[in-house]
């Protein structure tokens, strides 16, 4: 489904289903693709989320439930204008069950009141925009491949907020870095669960107000 917005679009969680991939382009940088207003959602991509100068936001109200998102290609976003983001107090769950590559642009966990957001990454994360935690909440990075490797690579530094990174859940999977990760000046916090593995190689993790923390039995 390739879609261009002239104006900004509420789904009000209808949309579920898209068999094959989505393209979201926009022509100004306030329209926004808005997956729902109030009503719990599963929006399945059967391919690729490819954003380019567009805004997808999961949840523009107060949902009553979860508003869920499974990618199961990569997750791409291209252009300095391009956002993930939820700009309402609601819950909200990202599956990227292939790659998120994020060229540029922002991922927001949460622009407006209190609420939270999970991302759960099974392939490799290339970190080349923003991210970062407007509002309060729970905000939480998972990289959840089931078993295997998973590369990190970052080139810009996570911005405002704090947001609880985690290397497995329930996992057996390696996180190899492919660069230096800067988590900025938040309070971030990075969990090495048991068994998950984080291979650092020669790079360093640097933050002025985080927290590490390795499992009994991570790595």
């Amino acid at each position: 489904m390739n879609t261009t917005l002239t104006n900004s679009v509420n789904c009000s969680g209808a949309l579920q289903t898209i068999n094959g991939k989505f393209k979201l382009t926009t022509n100004d940088a306030s329209f926004g693709w808005r997956l729902s207003g109030t009503t719990a959602y599963t929006l399945t991509v059967a391919d690729s989320l490819i954003i380019t100068n567009g805004i997808l936001d999961a949840a523009s109200g107060a949902i009553v439930g979860t508003g869920t998102i499974n990618a199961n290609g990569p997750i791409v976003m291209n252009g300095s204008s391009s956002q993930i983001t939820k700009t309402g107090a609601s819950t909200v769950v990202i599956n990227s069950n292939s790659d998120l590559i994020q060229n540029a642009g922002i991922i927001d966990f949460n622009a407006t009141s209190s609420s939270n957001t999970t991302i759960n990454i099974k392939g490799n994360f290339t970190q080349g925009g923003t991210v970062q935690r407007t509002a309060g909440g729970t905000h939480i990075l998972n990289f959840n491949k089931a078993t295997g490797t998973q590369t990190w690579t970052q080139t810009t530094a996570f911005g405002t907020g704090a947001i609880t990174i985690n290397v497995g859940s329930g996992t057996t999977n390696t996180v190899q870095l492919l660069s230096n990760i800067a988590l900025g000046s938040s309070a971030q916090t990075l969990n090495v669960a048991n068994g998950a593995t984080l291979d650092m190689g020669a790079y360093v993790v640097t933050g002025s107000s985080s927290t590490f923390a390795l499992g009994e039995i991570g790595r």
